[in-house]
C-alpha cells in the first residue's frame, strides 16, 4: 500500500484525536508516549504508514525527535507491499538477509549483518548486543537491506531504534531506562533522588574509571533533565564495564565479553604495532589472523592479557628504537 501522505479530514483528526485520549486514560501505552498528544503524534506518523494507532504505538519509537522502526515493522511493511524479504542465515554471528522487489524480479538484493562488524562499529558493549546478539544482527541486516531496496516502503523511517542509540529489548523495541517517577513526588524531590542515584553510581566506579566525578555532579546538579541522562549513561558505562555490585570499583567479570573501550583500545595497539606487516590488512585485522580469534570474541580477561602483552611489545619496539636513533 502507497504511504498516505494526505492531511486528515476534520473528521478524521476528531476521531484521532478521541481514540489517543482513550489510549492516555487506560494507561497502557508506553511510558515515553502516554500522553495524548504524543500518542497522536505516533499515530499520525502510522497513517503515513496505513497502520492502525495500537500498531503504532507497538513498533514506532521517535528518538531524538526521529521516528524509527522495529525490524520486524519494516519485514512487515516490505511484504504488505508485494515484495520478497528472505533472511538467509541468522545465528549470534552472523545473519544474512535478501530482498527481490515485486516490479525488478530479475534483480537480488543482499545485505548482512556480523559480529566482526558489530565490534569495529563498537556496539558489543552494549546490553542488547551482550544479550541478544543474533537479534541485534538479523535487525541491522533488515534495516540495511530496506533502506537500499525498499526506501519507498519505509517511508524515511530508515533505522532501528537501536541504531538511533536506544536502548531496546530483544524484540528491537525501545525502552525507557530511566528511573520511575513516585507517586505524588514533585520535580524538585525527584530531582533531589536523582542526584542521590548520581552520588551512588558515581561511588560504584574506580578512582581511575575515566569519568570526571565533578564534571558528572555538576552537570546533573544543573537541571532535571540532565540528572535523569546522566544516571542513564552511568549505568551503562557501568554495565559496559561489567560492575554489578553496590562495591565501590566492583571487579569486572572475568567471563565477561570484551566491552567498547577494551576492544578500541586492543584495535589501536595492534595497528600501531603491526600495521606494516600486510598492506591489505589494517594492523589490528593482522594480528587478529595471527592468533586465531578476532578482538570482538575476546573475554574481559583475555583482552587485558593481550592488551598487555601488546604493550609491552610496543615498549620494547620504542626502546629499541630510542636506542638505535642515540
Amino acid at each position: 500500500m502507497p504511504a498516505n501522505t494526505a492531511a486528515p479530514t476534520i473528521e478524521e483528526w476528531s476521531a484521532l484525536e478521541r481514540q489517543c485520549e482513550v489510549i492516555a486514560k487506560s494507561g497502557l501505552a508506553p511510558k515515553s508516549v502516554s500522553t495524548p498528544e504524543k500518542i497522536l503524534t505516533i499515530a499520525l506518523k502510522g497513517r503515513e504508514l496505513n497502520l492502525p494507532p495500537m500498531q503504532s504505538l507497538s513498533h514506532i519509537h521517535i528518538i531524538e525527535g526521529r521516528p524509527a522502526l522495529s525490524a520486524e515493522l519494516m519485514v512487515a511493511l516490505v511484504q504488505r507491499a508485494g515484495h520478497k524479504l528472505r533472511v538467509l542465515e541468522t545465528t549470534s554471528e552472523r545473519c544474512a538477509v535478501e530482498g527481490v522487489r515485486a516490479d525488478d524480479p530479475e534483480y537480488v538484493a543482499r545485505t548482512e549483518f556480523t559480529l566482526d562488524a558489530a565490534g569495529k562499529a563498537g556496539l558489543l558493549g552494549r546490553p542488547a548486543w551482550k544479550h541478544y546478539p543474533a537479534a541485534m544482527l538479523r535487525a541491522r541486516a533488515i534495516s540495511s537491506l530496506c533502506r537500499f531496496a525498499f526506501a519507498d516502503v519505509i517511508s524515511g523511517c530508515s533505522y532501528t531504534p537501536e541504531e538511533l542509540g536506544a536502548e531496546v529489548d530483544e524484540e528491537g523495541r525501545a525502552f525507557e531506562a530511566d528511573p520511575v517517577v513516585v507517586e505524588g513526588e514533585t520535580e524538585a524531590d525527584e530531582h533531589a533522588r536523582l542526584l542521590d542515584e548520581v552520588d551512588a553510581l558515581l561511588r560504584r566506579l574506580p578512582e581511575d574509571g575515566g569519568v570526571d566525578t565533578q564534571l558528572a555532579r555538576s552537570y546533573a546538579e544543573a537541571k532535571i533533565d540532565n540528572a535523569r541522562k546522566a544516571v542513564k549513561r552511568l549505568r551503562e558505562i557501568l554495565e559496559e564495564r561489567g560492575i554489578r555490585s553496590g562495591e565501590a570499583g566492583a571487579r569486572e567479570d572475568p567471563n565477561a565479553s570484551i566491552n567498547r573501550d577494551q576492544y578500541n583500545y586492543l584495535v589501536r595497539l595492534a595497528d600501531e604495532l603491526y600495521g606494516d606487516q600486510d598492506r591489505s590488512l589494517d594492523g589490528h585485522e593482522w594480528y587478529e589472523r595471527e592468533i586465531g580469534k578476532p578482538f570482538s570474541k575476546l573475554t574481559a580477561e583475555e583482552s587485558r592479557r593481550l592488551a598487555a602483552e601488546l604493550l609491552s611489545e610496543l615498549e620494547e619496539q620504542e626502546e629499541v628504537h630510542d636506542r638505535f636513533a642515540s
